[in-house]
């Protein structure tokens, strides 16, 4: 699956809080692209490849993700 058509498997994605985004993509990533980690540049470019507007800053979300990881 490339990633324009995740944007047609996920429906509203451009609508999603980035939070939910970050982990689309990173599952996106490691599902179809073999990653086990990908990087804040990474996510980022999906950003840009789908035409969508980043957050601000990748790291209070990521630091979101791995604090729900560790509960």
């Amino acid at each position: 699956m490339g990633l324009a058509d995740l944007k047609q498997a996920v429906p509203g994605l451009a609508d999603k809080s980035h939070y939910d985004k970050i982990k689309i993509f990173g599952w996106w990533m490691h599902a179809h692209k073999s990653k086990a980690s990908f990087t804040a540049a990474e996510v980022g470019k999906c950003y840009d490849d789908l035409h969508l507007s980043r957050p601000a800053s990748f790291g209070a979300y990521v630091k979101q993700l791995v604090e729900k990881i560790r509960l």
